[in-house]
C-alpha cells in the first residue's frame, strides 16, 4: 500500500505517511552505521532513507533506540515483520511502527504552559564558582541549590 497524502501532512513526512519505525533495545554503545549496517544486512539497502539516532557528546551513548525511514510504507511495513528478533551485537532489537504525537500528550499535566513557573532555570550565563552569577537563574543557581540542601558539594 503506497503512503497518500492528505491535505494536512507535508510532503516527505515520513511519521504522517506511515514511514518510519522505531527500533529498540540497542546497546548504549550502538553508532548510527551500525543500525544502518544491520538494515542493509536485513535487505533495506535500497529502502531504507534515514536514520534517527541521538548520540551524547560527552559519554558517546545512545538513549536506546532510534528511529529509521523508509522510502514507502509498504517498505516500512515489511521491515516490521521482518525486523523483531534481529541481531545486533548478540542483542535482540525490538520494533515498532511510530505515531504522530496528539495534541493532547503535548499538554503539560499540570495545566497550561502559562501555570509553570520553575524553581529556577537550568540554563543560563555561567560565570564560574569565584564569581557572583548574572542573575538568580542557570546553573551557579542550580548549583547553589543544590548545595543548600547537601547534594552536591563543590
Amino acid at each position: 500500500m503506497e503512503s497518500v497524502r492528505g491535505p494536512e501532512t507535508p510532503p516527505g513526512d515520513a511519521l504522517a505517511e506511515g514511514r518510519r519505525i522505531y527500533i529498540g533495545n540497542l546497546l548504549y554503545s550502538v553508532k548510527p552505521a551500525d543500525v544502518e549496517d544491520l538494515l542493509r544486512q536485513s535487505g533495506f539497502e535500497e529502502s531504507f532513507e534515514k536514520l534517527h539516532i541521538s548520540i551524547d557528546p560527552i559519554s558517546g551513548r545512545n538513549p536506546g533506540y532510534c528511529f529509521a525511514e523508509f522510502t514507502t510504507r509498504d517498505e516500512a511495513e515489511r521491515a516490521l515483520d521482518s525486523l523483531p528478533g534481529a541481531q545486533l551485537f548478540n542483542r535482540s532489537i525490538k520494533v515498532g511502527s511510530c505515531n504522530p504525537k496528539s495534541s493532547l500528550s503535548t499538554q503539560p499535566r499540570w495545566g497550561s504552559k502559562r501555570d509553570y513557573n520553575p524553581t529556577f532555570q537550568r540554563w543560563g550565563d555561567w560565570k564560574g564558582k569565584d564569581e557572583e552569577p548574572v542573575s538568580d537563574q542557570g546553573p551557579v543557581a542550580a548549583i547553589r541549590h543544590l548545595e543548600e540542601r547537601g547534594h552536591r558539594s563543590v
